[in-house]
């Protein structure tokens, strides 16, 4: 398979992952009972959305391994640290996308006639698994990040577009790093979508780059 068919094939995930993302549901509810109700009716849609992600992000990566070794990325050490940083913010993201999208949900259909004590024991354990998630989400996010700055290095050896691509992905990521650090940005499903944005955009250049080698 030509490295034009995976650089189709990036950019095709990545567009897709954002219309997905664009799905995702939210709760809007702030008692406990309206958001198991949210949950309960929602949780079809959470786990498409979610599973898909998870597929999509699996793929993504092993676009992402092609266009390194295509570039011969992997004999250098910040690509080859770049690459490893990636799959392993891939891995907490997915890890979260679970609790979201499978963990939650399910456990919101055990609690559907709970008692006032079974509830309070329900709101206590939902804020435990938002907490792991926001963690593993602002774990995963950072990792791709620095990914992208370990990435831009061996971009700097290149001219034109491809170092000035580079350069401004690297400040993208920096910015992401700092406004995640400085609870400027919560990766709330707003705030996630907004990071996919940013990530799906640079992966569109990588797929650019791999249907257009030079």
């Amino acid at each position: 398979m030509q490295t034009k068919h995976f650089g189709i094939t990036l950019a095709l995930l990545s567009l897709i992952s954002i219309f997905v993302m664009l799905h995702h549901p939210s709760i809007s509810a702030t008692d406990v009972t309206g958001r198991i109700a949210e949950l309960r009716q929602e949780s079809m849609l959470n786990a498409w959305v979610h599973g898909g992600l998870i597929a999509m992000v699996i793929l993504i990566n092993f676009c992402l391994t092609v266009f390194a070794q295509q570039r011969q990325y992997l004999t250098h050490s910040s690509a080859l640290f770049g690459l490893i940083a990636y799959w392993l913010g891939t891995l907490a993201v997915i890890v979260a996308a679970l609790i979201s999208g499978f963990i939650i949900p399910q456990l919101a259909e055990s609690y559907l006639h709970a008692n006032a004590t079974e509830l309070t024991v329900f709101s206590g354990m939902t804020s435990l698994y938002w907490l792991t998630n926001q963690s593993l989400a602002n774990f995963g996010t950072i990792c791709w990040c620095v990914a992208i700055c370990a990435w831009a290095i061996e971009m700097f050896r290149s001219k034109g577009v491809t170092r000035l691509f580079g350069s401004a992905y690297s400040i993208a990521a920096l910015v992401i790093i700092f406004c995640l650090l400085s609870n400027v940005l919560t990766l709330s499903v707003t705030g996630m979508t907004l990071v996919l944005l940013v990530i799906s955009t640079w992966q569109l250049g990588i797929a650019w780059l791999l249907y257009n080698p030079k």
